[in-house]
């Protein structure tokens, strides 16, 4: 917790975000007496006063190092304006801190993507919320910035509750971020938890899926899937005949069954590493609740589970039921990754009872990055969306066998149009003409795709499927 005993504060925003602020009481803001100054986000001051107090830009702000900068904005751009602020000679926990941080103790979750899903559930918590503020910079976000950050001493010291997943020096963010270097390093008053790793653990349910990432310009899909690709090799080609051989096809149970034993029998290991212990829970609740959304990812139930047992460990059990099960609408924020169903085989093989005929409440990607652009709402995707979803991400229907998978910005050739037409319309082209008058627009798959998820036709076959549901 920052000591401001003494000090002026400084807010540094937006009119809107700082009027929100001082207004508002979570996070409690600070006495309007003690506010000094006003930074403004903009390059130029575009006014002179709010309310009482004088409006700077960084470039023109009296003494700041004097006084405590508290940066009201959204944590998510908080990385890009701290840089900034450091460049003005400031140090963190020194002359400035994240607003949200403000008279609370310093969260930091050093974690893989499972750190944000943490994050959003005990910010539900209203009691957790009063006590800790949790640092904007998640060790997670590291992975996805081209110039890898490490953690450094300073930083470390002013963490009041590390909640930490089991790290190596060789992890994908940067070797500080390991275990060996981390706990050294924090303050001996600093509560440490270490929290579970879920990964890859979903193999006990998702037992065709392969962590083999496949790119089409963004991170749009993580996976291959074995079964569907083995109904495309063994010449399945329209949705309908694929989603046959997926619900009747028979795997060997024993194999099944194996399988999720091992790697039961791996979390149990891992579990004695970690401070909250997931594997009672798991075991009495996986033939009725999806424990994970894909072989990397847990669940929301999963998640809801080991944050109220994190509350529990911090002896904030009392706001407990604020923690409510959340939709998972923000996963490809996070670059989580498509979930999957679990194949019935594998349902038959393990005694799980839980219907899942829809998954992913929001969109398909239809080989969109984010699904924005689809037109299917909020009742999520079946398993016909889902195999149809499967094949226009990873290409394999709609390009040659041969094309890079980076060949979206390349001119469409015949073989592509017609599957355009059979597994987005679900049927043939009209006539040789409609084919030809498609090659002659010199539109490239990315454009021809737009053109068939836009389409009157499209839209009103899936507005059929939702009507049925």
């Amino acid at each position: 917790m920052i000591n401001d005993e003494g000090r002026k504060i400084v807010l540094y925003g937006t009119e809107k975000d700082i009027q929100s602020f001082v207004n508002g009481q979570d996070p409690p803001p600070p006495q309007k007496g003690q506010i000094a100054d006003v930074l403004s986000l903009a390059a130029e001051e575009k006014e002179e006063k709010l309310y009482h107090w004088p409006v700077y830009t960084p470039s023109t702000a009296p003494n700041l190092s004097k006084h405590l900068l508290l940066v009201v904005c959204d944590s998510s751009r908080y990385f890009s304006i701290s840089d900034s602020i450091k460049n003005l000679g400031l140090v963190e926990f020194d002359h400035f801190i994240w607003y949200g941080l403000y008279r609370k103790k310093v969260c930091f979750i050093n974690a893989n993507c499972h750190g944000p899903l943490i994050a959003k559930y005990l910010g539900d918590s209203s009691a957790f919320r009063k006590k800790y503020g949790i640092h904007p910079f998640l060790a997670h976000a590291s992975y996805f910035i081209k110039d890898k950050r490490p953690l450094d001493n300073h930083f470390l010291r002013h963490v009041d509750l590390l909640l930490y997943q089991n790290m190596l020096p060789t992890n994908n963010m940067h070797p500080t971020y390991a275990d060996e270097y981390v706990l050294p390093r924090v303050s001996s008053s600093c509560q440490t938890i270490c929290i579970p790793n879920y990964f890859p653990l979903g193999e006990m349910f998702h037992q065709t899926q392969e962590l083999r990432v496949i790119r089409n310009g963004n991170c749009d899909a993580f996976y291959r899937d074995s079964l569907l690709d083995r109904a495309y090799n063994e010449g399945y080609r329209d949705v309908e005949s694929i989603v046959k051989f997926v619900h009747s096809y028979r795997g060997n149970e024993d194999e099944v069954k194996t399988k999720f034993d091992s790697f039961m029998t791996r979390l149990e290991k891992r579990e004695n590493r970690w401070d909250i212990k997931p594997v009672k829970w798991i075991k009495e609740n996986y033939q009725k609740i999806p424990m994970m959304n894909d072989i990397a990812h847990p669940s929301k139930y999963l998640m809801l589970h080991t944050a109220k047992e994190i509350l529990l460990k911090l002896c904030l059990q009392d706001s407990l039921e604020e923690t409510k099960l959340r939709d998972y609408n923000y996963l490809h924020s996070y670059k989580l990754g498509p979930s999957g169903f679990v194949y019935p085989y594998v349902k038959n093989a393990l005694g799980i009872t839980y219907e899942d005929e829809r998954i992913r409440k929001g969109w398909p990607n239809f080989g969109h990055s984010d699904g924005s652009n689809s037109p299917l709402h909020e009742n999520g995707i079946d398993i016909y969306e889902f195999v149809k979803e499967y094949f226009l991400i990873s290409l394999r229907i709609l390009l040659p066998k041969d094309a890079s998978i980076w060949s979206r910005k390349q001119i469409v050739s015949r073989s592509v149009v017609i599957n355009f037409y059979r597994y987005l319309l679900g049927r043939e082209p009209e006539s040789e003409e409609i084919i030809k008058k498609a090659l002659s627009s010199g539109k490239n798959f990315e454009e021809m795709r737009d053109i068939f998820l836009s389409s009157p036709e499209f839209c009103r076959l899936y507005r059929k499927n939702i009507e049925h549901v």
